[in-house]
């Protein structure tokens, strides 16, 4: 939320106004009455007093410690795992008579935990815990940084003249700030802004903030980052894990995609696979393999009953297929080639039930029953090369 960042306030007002040379941030006297009169003539402005009549409040219902009352109030019942009283307490300036300093006392993850509420950041959201625009290397190479280092300080002298050494962090931030929200600021404030005649968006400067403007980022923290997240309470810590955890996911699931994508390029024809590349691919395959089934009901019927039927493309032969280990067969798992005489074996290889010269090696289920598959076939067609000879 730019508008109530107070990086970016306090961006702007530095490039506009500078540094008050006695160290104070406010230059001058009687800030109060200052702002009380700033504020006032805002709200007394025709546009304010329709939104404020729209809910019911008036110009006079504001002071200058409305913003902190209104900020507490917000704090305190924004969330039901918000800061504690105390914190906000402390925060806000509220002194608590008795315990303050003896048993309730100042600590940081209070303070910082109770900024990120007032900064109005979604406190259920994983954006609860985004960092505040900084420079970043993207490379992560070190003559990257240097360079980035030696840039930002060159737009430090040119947009923050004079800054003092105590305030040299704070306004990388603050430059960081202005250049993440130009296009903000270019939209909402009034084209006389004193913050357009500063060197931000000087035309001569554009190349060189143009190089550091693709260096700011604004985001979760990462592993390796310069800076890193605080006031981060337990759970928004795990909204953020899984927040990484879900895209990541996402991520997988695009490049399995892509890989498959590839693989079917790569391996099917080197073209687009298509449905009907994929029915020729199957249907090629299962004519190799003499399983081509020809009707719908054949397969309801091998997964209801573990059996079906097909039918030989060669000579038009019907067979029964068995299904066991996970795959159709045309015998079943302790089928045995069947033992006798040339005359018994020659009837079951060209009628029996299968025809045995039907059978595969796919059909076996050992490796002695398909070294005896093979014999078979060796002796039955030398037998039926001596019968297809014209002496015979």
């Amino acid at each position: 939320m730019p508008e109530v960042c107070p990086v970016l306030g306090l961006a702007i007002y530095f490039a506009v106004l500078g540094f008050s040379p006695d160290g104070k941030l406010f230059a001058g006297e009687n800030q109060y009455s200052r702002f009380l009169k700033v504020l006032k003539e805002i709200l007394n402005r025709d546009v304010m007093n329709v939104t404020l009549a729209e809910v019911s409040m008036s110009a006079n219902s504001f002071g200058t410690h409305s913003a902190r009352k209104g900020a507490a109030t917000y704090v305190s019942g924004c969330s039901t795992s918000g800061p504690s009283a105390a914190a906000i307490c402390l925060q806000a300036g509220w002194t608590l008579p008795g315990v303050q300093d003896k048993y309730i006392r100042y600590e940081a993850a209070g303070d910082m935990v109770v900024g990120r509420f007032v900064a109005g950041l979604p406190f259920d959201s994983p954006n609860f815990a985004v960092l505040p625009p900084f420079f970043d290397i993207q490379s992560g190479q070190i003559d990257e940084s240097v360079v980035l280092r030696h840039r930002v300080k060159e737009a430090m002298n040119s947009i923050f003249p004079g800054v003092p050494s105590n305030l040299s962090s704070v306004c990388q931030f603050c430059l960081a700030s202005l250049l993440y929200h130009r296009s903000f600021l270019l939209k909402t404030l009034p084209s006389t802004h004193l913050l357009f005649a500063t060197p931000v968006f000087s035309s001569s400067n554009e190349s060189q903030l143009q190089w550091l403007r693709q260096r700011v980022v604004c985001r979760n923290v990462k592993e390796n980052d310069i800076i890193s997240s605080c006031g981060i309470p337990p759970h928004v810590g795990l909204m953020v894990e899984l927040a990484y955890y879900k895209s990541e996911m996402v991520k997988m699931r695009e490049d399995l995609s892509h890989a498959f994508e590839a693989a079917l390029k790569r391996h099917i024809n080197g073209s687009i696979m298509s449905m009907e590349a994929l029915e020729a691919a199957f249907s090629s395959v299962l004519a190799r393999s003499n399983l081509v089934q020809h009707n719908l009901h054949l397969v309801q019927s091998a997964l209801d009953n573990t059996n079906a039927t097909c039918i030989d493309q060669s000579n038009g032969v019907r067979s029964e297929l068995i299904l066991w280990d996970g795959t159709f067969h045309r015998v079943a798992k302790y089928f045995v080639l069947p033992s006798g005489t040339v005359r018994v074996v020659w009837q079951q290889w060209c009628g029996g039930q299968p025809p045995l010269r039907l059978l595969t090696k796919h059909d076996m289920s050992s490796r002695l029953k398909k070294v005896r598959l093979s014999e078979l076939r060796r002796v039955m067609l030398l037998i039926e090369t001596l019968l297809t000879q014209e002496e015979l």
